[in-house]
């Protein structure tokens, strides 16, 4: 899986500069801490006095290392990055200003190292160095260090500085993009993301709204909210169609929603199937792609088709199912969205999707045939269509079909 495809995953998290709040930012351990905590990690990357890209945020070093306090240094104020060769930077501690444990200078390469060594997806910014470095420079030396360490599928690249993205594309095109914005949108924004060849755009917080991500998303653009500490504005961002939020805070573990399907006039049985799991699954026998697209975005959902030309559609989270028999579609499913981690069978309605709710026997008990009165006291029944569920025999031949499933999958 690429960052791309990552991407068509719901409600993602990623860490800001990694496991800040726990550990010292852009650090390994920062990095090490967030493993299992989130979907993917946020790094910011410039260049040192001999061009070696290393990881930082500020444009100097005195915020996050001793720098002010080794004595040979001291006349070199302002620390910026830039005036420092690699080895004096390996020489500071950039940990200890945290929480007095001592943690290296990071390095592109090693981060890069350990994420393809732990399967980590990253963002990685490029900080703004227009003033230091030429821009082809700065862009060549960080993708060629992805390309060295082959590990461009794990990697998304973003900036502020937005004439490096067009060159990113350009040295690099199989590595998705992004920009990063502040303070106010860009003029014609959908038009001025196209100039620039991106794959996604990462707004302030602050100037996020509804209107602006529904649009973006319609054109085919991925989103990403930074900084988001807040879990009732994540949810919201969430519910608008935004791809993921920056956090400083990361949980314990990554909460994730169960994921919402629309599957496609093709894949009905699946549909039926992922109810019984207890996924919230829309299906309609006769519909437009158009119309499918235009309900994925309002209501969150990802596409679920066998239509090549369909999945090639940007404007929507879509996931193609190279399977035909319902089984392996499944199984494919459980291990793409990791299914597993959301167990809630027999609550949704097979039949209109409807959740599912528990109803008295006495209040049914003329509907249902007396055999079943006889065996059966437990009755689940779909306010919206008005259908009776008791755990019957095709309950039982249903449960044995995804334990089997279930087994299969990884």
């Amino acid at each position: 899986m690429n960052f791309l495809a990552l991407f068509k995953k719901p409600n993602l998290i990623a860490a800001h500069r990694g496991d800040r709040s726990q550990k010292a930012e852009n650090t390994l351990a920062a990095l090490a801490s967030s493993i299992g905590k989130c979907d993917f990690i946020e790094i910011d990357v410039q260049l040192c006095k001999d061009l070696v890209p290393v990881i930082i945020h500020d444009d100097t070093l005195a915020r996050t290392s001793n720098v002010s306090e080794i004595e040979r240094f001291k006349d070199r104020k302002p620390w910026r990055v830039c005036d420092f060769s690699e080895k004096e930077l390996q020489s500071l501690d950039f940990g200890s200003w945290f929480n007095h444990e001592y943690e290296p200078m990071l390095t592109l390469e090693k981060v890069l190292s350990f994420a393809k060594e732990h399967q980590l997806f990253l963002n990685v910014e490029i900080k703004e160095m227009y003033k230091t470095f030429e821009d082809e420079s700065v862009v060549q030396i960080i993708t060629d260090m992805i390309k060295k360490t082959q590990t461009g599928q794990l990697v998304l690249l973003s900036s502020f500085y937005h004439p490096y993205l067009p060159l990113c594309k350009k040295q690099a095109p199989a590595i998705p993009t992004a920009a990063l914005q502040m303070y106010r949108h860009p003029d014609d924004l959908i038009a001025y993301l196209h100039t620039l060849q991106v794959n996604a755009y990462h707004p302030d917080n602050k100037i996020t709204d509804q209107k602006t991500v529904s649009s973006l998303r319609e054109a085919g653009f991925f989103v990403s909210v930074f900084t988001v500490n807040d879990k009732k504005r994540q949810k919201e961002l969430f519910d608008w169609g935004v791809s993921a939020v920056f956090t400083d805070f990361l949980e314990t573990e990554v909460e994730t929603q169960a994921p919402k399907f629309i599957a496609d006039c093709h894949l009905g049985k699946l549909a039926k199937y992922l109810r019984i799991m207890g996924f919230d699954t829309l299906f309609f026998p006769h519909i437009e792609d158009d119309r499918l697209i235009v309900i994925a975005n309002e209501e969150n959902r990802i596409i679920l088709t066998r239509d090549r030309e369909l999945s090639q559609r940007k404007n929507a989270p879509v996931l193609f199912l190279e399977p035909t028999d319902t089984k392996a579609q499944l199984i494919t499913l459980i291990n793409y969205y990791k299914l597993k981690e959301h167990p809630a069978p027999f609550s949704r309605c097979i039949v209109c999707n409807s959740p599912l709710q528990v109803i008295e026997k006495e209040k049914i008990i003329e509907r249902i045939p007396e055999k079943v009165k006889k065996h059966f006291d437990y009755f689940e029944y779909c306010p919206v269509c008005d259908r009776i569920y008791w755990k019957g025999d095709h309950y039982r031949h249903m449960m044995e079909f995804l334990e089997q499933v279930f087994k299969e999958s990884l």
